[in-house]
């Protein structure tokens, strides 16, 4: 990945990562962190590429890249998650289109094995 990405963790627990939508950044959970936190969830919200306090990088600002961020992100940053169960929350486009849509590499469709569960709003086909 040639960025690192910024995020916010509050909590000890299972992971639940949070996937902010378009135009947004992780601060878009602030109101969410200390209610899951207290249900013993380790909340992760990380900033998606040219998100808040993310940088753009080099490569094509797409889906998949953001994906593939995401991805690298769970599996390198802090010890962090694809070795536990995790949870996920995705909020608004494209955080729903990263984890859940079919066609190209999304989270939850190419890695279930990742996810116990997948929150966000439904999308139609």
């Amino acid at each position: 990945m040639d960025i690192k990405m910024n995020y916010i963790e509050k909590g000890e627990g299972k992971p639940l990562i949070m996937i902010h939508g378009n135009e947004e950044s992780c601060v878009y959970f602030n109101g969410q962190f200390d209610y899951f936190a207290e249900k013993g969830f380790r909340c992760i919200a990380p900033d998606s590429r040219a998100h808040g306090d993310t940088p753009r990088g080099t490569v094509p600002l797409t889906i998949r890249q953001m994906t593939e961020d995401t991805l690298a992100f769970m599996a390198g940053e802090e010890d962090l998650i694809l070795k536990e169960h995790t949870e996920l929350i995705a909020s608004m486009i494209p955080g729903a289109r990263l984890a859940f849509c079919p066609g190209d590499h999304f989270c939850a469709r190419e890695n279930p094995e990742a996810f116990n569960a997948i929150v966000g709003p439904f999308l139609a086909d």
